[in-house]
C-alpha cells in the first residue's frame, strides 16, 4: 500500500510542474485551429531536411490546406519503408531528431507496430498529459493520495 502522504507531497510537485503546460492548453482553447497549424508549420520548417520532407516539399509548405494536398495520408505500412531505414540506423528519415526508441503499439489492427520515439516527441505527449492529469486531480482530488 502506498504512503498517501508521500504521494500526496509527490502528486502535488508533479501538479506544479504541469501548470505551466495546463495554462498554455486553456489559453489556446479559443483559437485551436491557428495554434495547431503555427504548430504544424513549426514541424514542417524542422523537418524540411529530412528525406520525408524532401519527398514532400516541405519548404514549400505554408498552410494547412497545402500541407494536405501535398502530404497523402498513409495507413502505418505506408510509413513501413521509411520506419525500415531508421532502423537499420539512418539518420533524417522523418525527423532530424535522433530516435531514441522503436515503441510497441498495442497492436488492435494488425499485429504490434513500432513506433519511432524522438526526446521531443516524449516532451510533446507529456505536455498533452499535463492538462489532464491536472483536471484528474482537480476533479477527483483523492487520486492525490494515490500512484500516478
Amino acid at each position: 500500500m502506498p504512503n498517501p502522504f508521500l504521494c500526496l507531497c509527490l502528486n502535488s510537485l508533479w501538479g506544479l510542474q504541469a501548470l505551466p503546460d495546463t495554462v498554455s492548453f486553456w489559453n489556446h482553447l479559443s483559437d485551436l485551429r491557428s495554434f495547431q497549424e503555427k504548430k504544424l508549420l513549426t514541424l514542417l520548417a524542422q523537418n524540411q531536411d529530412t528525406e520525408f520532407g524532401k519527398a514532400h516539399q516541405f519548404q514549400r509548405i505554408h498552410s494547412l490546406e497545402t500541407y494536405q494536398n501535398q502530404v497523402p495520408i498513409r495507413t502505418y505500412e505506408g510509413f513501413l519503408p521509411w520506419i525500415e531505414r531508421i532502423m537499420k540506423g539512418e539518420q533524417g528519415i522523418l525527423t532530424t531528431a535522433p530516435v531514441t526508441l522503436f515503441e510497441p503499439t498495442g497492436g488492435s489492427t494488425g499485429g504490434a507496430k513500432l513506433i519511432p520515439y524522438t526526446a521531443s516527441l516524449k516532451r510533446e505527449f507529456q505536455r498533452a498529459i499535463n492538462p489532464w492529469i491536472l483536471n484528474l486531480f482537480y476533479h477527483l482530488p483523492q487520486l492525490m493520495k494515490g500512484r500516478s
